[in-house]
Protein backbone atom coordinates (compact mmCIF):
# COMPACT_ATOMS: atom_id res chain seq x y z
CA UNK A 1 0.00 0.00 0.00
CA UNK A 2 1.29 3.11 -1.15
CA UNK A 3 2.50 6.07 1.90
CA UNK A 4 -0.47 8.36 1.41
CA UNK A 5 -2.95 5.59 1.60
CA UNK A 6 -1.74 4.36 4.83
CA UNK A 7 -1.79 8.08 6.16
CA UNK A 8 -5.04 7.85 4.91
CA UNK A 9 -5.83 5.03 6.82
CA UNK A 10 -4.32 6.01 9.83
CA UNK A 11 -5.92 9.26 10.30
CA UNK A 12 -8.90 7.56 9.79
CA UNK A 13 -8.88 4.75 12.62
CA UNK A 14 -7.99 7.81 14.44
CA UNK A 15 -11.36 9.75 13.94
CA UNK A 16 -13.16 6.46 14.38
CA UNK A 17 -11.90 6.42 18.17
CA UNK A 18 -11.75 9.81 18.42
CA UNK A 19 -15.58 9.99 17.58
CA UNK A 20 -16.12 6.56 20.21
CA UNK A 21 -14.36 8.09 22.71
CA UNK A 22 -16.70 11.59 22.52
CA UNK A 23 -19.92 9.70 22.06
CA UNK A 24 -19.05 7.32 24.66
CA UNK A 25 -18.19 10.05 27.54
CA UNK A 26 -19.66 9.24 30.99
CA UNK A 27 -20.18 12.49 32.53
CA UNK A 28 -23.79 12.03 31.24
CA UNK A 29 -24.59 9.55 33.97
CA UNK A 30 -25.95 10.49 37.50
CA UNK A 31 -23.14 8.66 40.17
CA UNK A 32 -24.03 10.62 43.62
CA UNK A 33 -21.15 11.25 46.03
CA UNK A 34 -20.25 8.95 48.57
CA UNK A 35 -21.41 11.18 51.12
CA UNK A 36 -24.53 11.19 50.09
CA UNK A 37 -24.99 7.15 50.16
CA UNK A 38 -26.15 5.36 53.12
CA UNK A 39 -23.76 2.64 54.91
CA UNK A 40 -26.45 -0.40 53.30
CA UNK A 41 -26.93 1.19 49.88
CA UNK A 42 -25.02 0.04 46.79
CA UNK A 43 -22.40 2.53 44.93
CA UNK A 44 -24.38 2.41 41.42
CA UNK A 45 -21.89 1.38 38.55
CA UNK A 46 -21.79 3.88 35.16
CA UNK A 47 -23.01 2.49 31.86
CA UNK A 48 -21.91 3.90 29.24
CA UNK A 49 -24.01 4.33 25.70
CA UNK A 50 -23.72 0.70 23.91
CA UNK A 51 -23.27 2.46 20.61
CA UNK A 52 -21.09 3.63 19.13
CA UNK A 53 -18.80 3.48 22.66
CA UNK A 54 -16.06 1.37 23.32
CA UNK A 55 -15.23 -0.82 26.12
CA UNK A 56 -11.78 -0.24 27.61
CA UNK A 57 -10.64 -3.69 26.14
CA UNK A 58 -11.98 -2.58 22.49
CA UNK A 59 -9.82 0.74 23.24
CA UNK A 60 -7.12 -1.34 24.48
CA UNK A 61 -7.07 -2.90 20.87
CA UNK A 62 -7.22 0.03 18.75
CA UNK A 63 -4.37 1.18 20.22
CA UNK A 64 -3.01 -1.73 19.25
CA UNK A 65 -4.03 -1.54 15.74
CA UNK A 66 -2.56 1.78 15.54
CA UNK A 67 0.40 1.12 16.62
CA UNK A 68 0.67 -1.57 13.94
CA UNK A 69 -0.36 0.81 11.35
CA UNK A 70 2.19 3.44 12.39
CA UNK A 71 4.69 1.33 12.24
CA UNK A 72 3.90 0.21 8.46
CA UNK A 73 3.88 3.97 7.53
CA UNK A 74 7.17 3.96 9.33
CA UNK A 75 8.51 1.25 6.98
CA UNK A 76 7.11 2.60 3.98
CA UNK A 77 8.40 6.07 4.79
CA UNK A 78 12.23 4.50 5.22
CA UNK A 79 11.78 3.31 1.36
CA UNK A 80 10.77 7.03 0.51
CA UNK A 81 13.33 9.37 -0.60
CA UNK A 82 13.07 12.50 0.69
CA UNK A 83 15.43 15.94 1.14
CA UNK A 84 17.48 16.11 4.21
CA UNK A 85 15.38 18.93 5.61
CA UNK A 86 12.14 16.75 5.20
CA UNK A 87 13.86 13.97 6.95
CA UNK A 88 14.90 15.86 9.66
CA UNK A 89 11.08 16.87 10.02
CA UNK A 90 9.70 13.59 9.39
CA UNK A 91 12.13 12.42 12.44
CA UNK A 92 10.87 14.97 14.89
CA UNK A 93 7.08 14.04 14.04
CA UNK A 94 7.92 10.48 13.99
CA UNK A 95 9.56 10.43 17.62
CA UNK A 96 6.39 12.86 19.00
CA UNK A 97 3.79 10.17 16.94
CA UNK A 98 5.78 7.42 19.20
CA UNK A 99 5.55 8.93 22.48
CA UNK A 100 1.72 9.23 21.40
CA UNK A 101 1.10 5.85 20.93
CA UNK A 102 3.05 4.98 23.77
CA UNK A 103 1.30 7.11 26.23
CA UNK A 104 -2.20 5.92 24.28
CA UNK A 105 -1.65 2.19 24.70
CA UNK A 106 -0.82 3.47 28.66
CA UNK A 107 -3.68 4.56 28.94
CA UNK A 108 -5.62 2.69 27.77
CA UNK A 109 -4.20 0.21 30.02
CA UNK A 110 -5.16 2.07 32.86
CA UNK A 111 -8.52 2.70 31.62
CA UNK A 112 -9.14 -1.26 31.79
CA UNK A 113 -8.28 -1.22 35.34
CA UNK A 114 -10.54 1.50 36.33
CA UNK A 115 -13.23 1.29 38.66
CA UNK A 116 -14.20 5.10 39.70
CA UNK A 117 -16.12 7.37 37.62
CA UNK A 118 -13.50 10.32 37.65
CA UNK A 119 -10.86 7.78 36.67
CA UNK A 120 -12.62 6.85 33.49
CA UNK A 121 -13.99 10.34 32.63
CA UNK A 122 -9.84 11.15 33.27
CA UNK A 123 -8.47 8.34 31.26
CA UNK A 124 -10.86 8.79 28.33
CA UNK A 125 -9.93 12.72 28.73
CA UNK A 126 -6.35 11.89 28.26
CA UNK A 127 -7.15 9.29 25.71
CA UNK A 128 -8.49 12.35 23.60
CA UNK A 129 -5.75 14.59 24.11
CA UNK A 130 -3.32 12.24 22.84
CA UNK A 131 -5.43 11.08 19.91
CA UNK A 132 -5.92 14.97 18.97
CA UNK A 133 -1.67 15.42 19.49
CA UNK A 134 -0.83 12.53 17.46
CA UNK A 135 -3.10 13.48 14.66
CA UNK A 136 -2.12 16.62 14.22
CA UNK A 137 1.67 15.25 14.02
CA UNK A 138 0.49 12.92 11.08
CA UNK A 139 -1.11 15.65 9.63
CA UNK A 140 2.10 17.54 9.80
CA UNK A 141 3.72 14.26 8.36
CA UNK A 142 1.26 14.28 5.24
CA UNK A 143 1.99 18.05 4.77
CA UNK A 144 6.01 17.58 4.82
CA UNK A 145 5.79 14.48 2.43
CA UNK A 146 3.34 16.12 0.07
CA UNK A 147 5.66 19.01 0.34
CA UNK A 148 9.47 18.42 1.09
CA UNK A 149 10.87 21.53 0.06
CA UNK A 150 8.03 23.50 2.32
Amino acid sequence: MELGKQLSSFETTLTTLQSALSHSALSDVDIPEPSQLSASQPVPTPVPPSDPSLTAEQIAQQATQLSAQFQKIMTALSDTQLNAKAEQQIGTYQTEAHRRLRLIGIEAMRLKTARQPTSISRGRSQLHTHLNQLQQFVQAMRATIADPEG
